[in-house]
């Protein structure tokens, strides 16, 4: 489960980083 919060929060992260 930690795998997915981390991945959430990667692609969060780089959409918002766009």
């Amino acid at each position: 489960m930690i795998f997915i919060l981390i991945g959430v929060a990667f692609l969060t992260l780089l959409e918002r980083k766009v």
